[in-house]
């Protein structure tokens, strides 16, 4: 095999090749498994946003209440919350009291994209209600 077969694909990388179906280095083929792309993103530590893995959009706020141990904070909590923080809120479901009590109590995206945080498309569901929402949605519906 030529020289060149072992280099990483990436112009100006000059590293070897650790994966050769992708014919990339360890740095870029790991940079293109998190952010689906070769080139330098500013989205690791200390951007002022992120998409999760599971495609939810984190924003940096090291002062709020649901921030993580990195100052992040889940963008759709986070609007949900500024709203109706001081709201006696409820299941939109079955009516339970929801206390903001982490992986009891969830914010829902209504329109299920994960990215759209606008408060009309946020609400708040139990546990049990967020694991069986598209059942309970298909038998609350209207039939007129």
């Amino acid at each position: 095999m030529k020289e060149q077969d072992f280099n990483c694909k990436i112009d100006n990388c000059g590293r070897r090749a650790q994966y050769k179906a992708d014919k990339v280095c360890q740095k870029h083929y790991f940079r293109f498994r998190r952010y689906g792309t070769y080139e330098y993103t500013r989205t690791g530590k200390g951007a002022k946003s992120r998409i999760t893995p599971n495609g939810y959009r984190k924003v940096l706020d090291k002062s709020h209440i649901f921030s993580d141990h990195n100052g992040y904070v889940f963008e759709h909590r986070k609007v949900f919350y500024e709203e109706n923080k001081n709201n006696m809120l409820f299941c939109c479901f079955c009516k339970r009291p929801w206390m903001w009590r982490p992986y009891k109590d969830h914010v829902d995206h209504i329109d299920n994209d994960k990215l759209n945080n606008r408060l009309s498309n946020l609400r708040s569901l139990c546990n049990a209600c967020n694991t069986r929402r598209g059942t309970l949605e298909s038998t609350t519906k209207d039939i007129s």
